[in-house]
Order: C-alpha cells, then structure tokens, then sequence
C-alpha cells in the first residue's frame, strides 16, 4: 500500500477511483479471485461516502455478490466479516417471485472502519466501498498539473473511443503519456490514467481541452466529448 490517507481527510474529494490489484488488501484480491476464477487486476473504489442500495442486478445475466470485510494491520490485509450475499438478473420483483431475494434489498450504510466489496459477472467488475476510518490509496496527481491539453485529449479517446475512432498526435504526446505512467505501451488508458481524469481539479482542465480540440477540428461535440468519461 502507498500514500494512505483516512476516509475524513478524503471526503472532501469526489469521483472514481481505479486501483491496480498490488494496492488492494490481499484478503480482498483473495476473495475476488474465488469468485472470478483468476485474478482481478482493477478495481474501482468508492469513498463517497454515501450508502450503498442492494436491489436486483441490472441484467438477466448479471450477479452481484456483497461481502463485508474490516482493515487489519497497517492496512495491507483485510478479513471478511460475516456471510456474503448475492443477487441474481434472474430473481424476480413481482409477488410471485423469489420471496428469499426480495428480502436481501435495501439501503445500507457502511460501518466504521469498513468495507463493502461488491463483485458482479456481467460486466464482471469489483467495487470497494469504504466506511469512516477504512484507509486506502489515493492517488497523488500533484505530478500531473503540467499536463498539456493534447495529452488530455489523448487521454480522454483512449478512455471513451476505441482505437480506431481516437485523433492522432506526434508519437512525442504518447510516449511523454506513457513515462508519466497515465498510458500504457500500447498506448490504452491505466488506473493512474482514469484517475486523474476524475480528478476535480482536472475536470475544467480538460473540458477546456476538449473543446478548443473538437473547434480546431471542426468535428463538433458528437466526435470527442468530457461527458463520456
């Protein structure tokens, strides 16, 4: 684990943020890899805050499995606390439908101190949301401030479009991407990368850049937009 901070000192942050697997609690990476069958190497983490609601996965397909887990030590370990709970796409909301299902729904709100891991199949992803005082890793985008508006750009078509639809720069934009550790070498977004896109103090920086691109492209707000990311 590396630049811990507490839940009180990050509540004043908003948006997403992506780890790699080496900065998630091994007993969390333990848990995902028995329910995904291999190891998972992103996570999303919510320190919002906010309660998370339980309700019937979106899709037929889907299936969301809840687990508590509490901090350990100097917060490299976590243990799960109590029994998980999973929701299935195929339960269904009428009366008639699976009573037992119905009832594992609700709002809840994170204890002291923990966390709420959610893993779901379609698409399979991991969620950690965290209670007060549950420290995790928040990234230090300080580094970043430099950054240029076709960077940003960059950026951005590598979050949003796919490769073939992403505006082209010098390879120079690229590979100064890639030594800041925001583009991998085949030149898609990393966690670091989709990190400081949700950075606040970020946002305006590329929504500027964005908008002098699509202008100086004539291609519009349709082509490359901040609302996709």
């Amino acid at each position: 684990m590396k630049n811990l901070k507490s839940f009180a000192e990050y509540i004043k942050e908003s948006g997403e943020i992506y780890l790699s697997a080496s900065d998630v609690p091994v007993g969390i990476r333990d848990w995902a890899k028995s329910m995904a069958g291999k190891n998972i190497q992103r996570y999303k983490l919510d320190q919002s805050g906010k309660s998370v609601t339980i309700d019937m996965p979106w899709h037929d397909a889907d299936r969301e499995t809840y687990q508590f887990f509490k901090m350990v030590g100097d917060g490299n370990n976590a243990i799960p606390v109590g029994n998980q709970l999973t929701r299935s796409g195929w339960e269904s909301d009428s009366q008639q439908g699976y009573i037992e299902g119905q009832q594992k729904s609700g709002s809840v709100q994170i204890p002291e101190g923990m966390l709420l891991v959610v893993y779901g199949t379609y698409p399979q992803r991991v969620v950690i949301h965290t209670g007060p005082n549950a420290k995790l890793m928040i990234p230090d985008n300080s580094k970043f401030e430099d950054i240029s508006n076709e960077e940003l750009v960059v950026l951005i078509a590598a979050k949003s479009l796919k490769s073939f639809a992403r505006p082209k720069f010098p390879d120079d934009v690229y590979n100064k991407l890639i030594s800041k550790g925001l583009l991998a070498k085949n030149r898609s977004i990393t966690n670091d990368g989709r990190n400081l896109l949700n950075d606040s103090n970020i946002k305006e920086k590329a929504k500027k850049a964005v908008d002098e691109h699509n202008k100086k492209t004539g291609l519009g707000n349709g082509y490359l937009s901040v609302n996709f990311y």
